[in-house]
């Protein structure tokens, strides 16, 4: 994604087909070298284009590893589509390669890159799939979301700067400041449809998921911003619940509808609700409790009838349940300490390591003047949010009652695994 689909300046592209132009690479079809669009043309091979490639012991290891086979690797082929072709998957692990051909691992590993740097620049000279170059905000906020969980999982910078430049892209293409409105797409400064639920309740839910990442004010003032927007224009005041479009949105449609099941994609309500649960734990939002409480008891008798069809809203009924717990780190990103503490907090909201994830954790970072100085309107004792002994300090607060403050990862977790819900 981050080598093709992204657009210069930041937004992701939606799609590139699944076939392509088809090359014969041995020019054995005399009538004509190019065959016309076929399934996965671009990733598969012939066993005897990779031999002539890959010579001697490189292909016998490139071939073991990754599976090939001279009549093709494809087992399942309803449609015959691969016949004769390999995909490349990893059939056996780099340890069982090693043991294989009697090679130390790191020599073994080297030859693989080797091999597949090789592939890789006879496959770019293949005609491409063909690339949908638009850039819609609902997917791009999920693409958000998934980059930040990412980086906050491996740490690898990259994943962050592409959903920051994302977010960027999206504001200064897809956004109209002066009206609060979010539009759906983009494509070559062409922008005409309105932006939908799930437009909304994704960029928010990938905007809070950035701020956890970074502790950039921006994106947070920005998602609490949207979030205002979706209430006044998506909201069902009378039996909670949201509309997939504005009331405005097109003047042809016969009714306002709600999309409700939680599919391949989750359901814009069931983000939406869960996106102001979390935000009012950063800003005390009581009209965004209200409104996800309210939301939540019209989708009991639902639940109970058919839970399968719910699977994020039962998420965010999970959080609804526990009671907030707000982390507040004073500290800086560029400190060994602060990173630890973030790391312990990480560990349990993303994979529930200890015994279980804490549901209703929100995260703070206070980092100097400037961040107490605007972080005011979300927490109101702020101020007495200060380092001790010029360390990192964390305070874990439950009920809006704060624990003593301590200044080492590991107590930090003790005082996290006192908050996790017993199983």
């Amino acid at each position: 994604v981050l080598r093709d689909m992204t657009h210069p300046e930041g937004g992701f592209y939606s799609a590139e087909d699944a076939d392509s132009l088809s090359v014969d690479p041995d020019h054995t079809d005399k009538s004509e070298k190019t065959k016309g669009k076929v399934e996965g043309a671009f990733y598969a091979w012939k066993f005897k284009e990779i031999e002539t490639l890959l010579t001697g012991e490189i292909g016998e290891l490139f071939a073991y590893r990754y599976g090939l086979s001279p009549k093709g690797n494809v087992e399942y082929d309803p449609f015959n589509e691969f016949k004769g072709e390999n995909i490349l998957w990893m059939a056996h692990t780099l340890n069982e390669t090693a043991k294989k051909f009697n090679k130390p691992l790191k020599e073994v590993e080297q030859q693989l890159t080797e091999g597949k740097k090789i592939l890789f620049d006879v496959r770019k000279k293949r005609p491409r799939p063909h690339l949908d170059d638009k850039i819609i905000t609902s997917w791009n906020g999920l693409m958000i979301s998934a980059l930040t969980r990412g980086y906050q999982v491996l740490g690898d910078e990259p994943y962050l700067d592409a959903a920051k430049r994302a977010a960027k892209f999206i504001r200064s293409r897809l956004y109209d400041p002066e009206k609060k409105q979010l539009y759906r797409s983009w494509r070559r400064d062409e922008t005409h449809v309105l932006g939908m639920a799930g437009d909304y309740a994704f960029l928010i839910q990938g905007l809070i998921d950035l701020y956890e990442s970074d502790f950039d004010l921006e994106w947070l003032d920005w998602a609490m911003e949207l979030a205002d927007e979706q209430l006044s224009r998506f909201y069902d005041s009378l039996h909670g619940g949201f509309f997939m479009t504005e009331a405005n949105h097109d003047k042809h449609l016969i009714i306002r509808i709600k999309e409700e099941h939680d599919n391949v994609i989750p359901a814009a309500g069931s983000v939406a609700t869960l996106n102001f649960l979390r935000l009012s734990g950063y800003g005390d939002r009581s009209d965004f409790k209200k409104a996800a409480e309210k939301t939540l008891k019209s989708f009991v008798p639902k639940i109970r009838q058919n839970p399968e069809a719910f699977t994020q809203m039962l998420v965010t009924m999970n959080f609804a349940l526990a009671k907030p717990v707000q982390v507040i780190i004073a500290g800086s990103m560029d400190d060994n300490e602060t990173r630890d503490m973030l790391k312990k907090i990480r560990a349990i909201s993303i994979s529930g390591s200890i015994s279980g994830s804490i549901p209703g954790m929100t995260i703070f970072l206070v980092s100097n003047d400037a961040d107490r100085a605007r972080l005011k309107k979300y927490l109101s004792f702020v101020e007495s949010i200060k380092q001790i002994d010029n360390k990192a300090t964390a305070y874990v607060c439950k009920d809006y009652k704060c624990s003593k403050p301590v200044t080492n990862p590991d107590m930090l977790l003790n005082l996290l695994k006192n908050n996790t819900p017993a199983k």
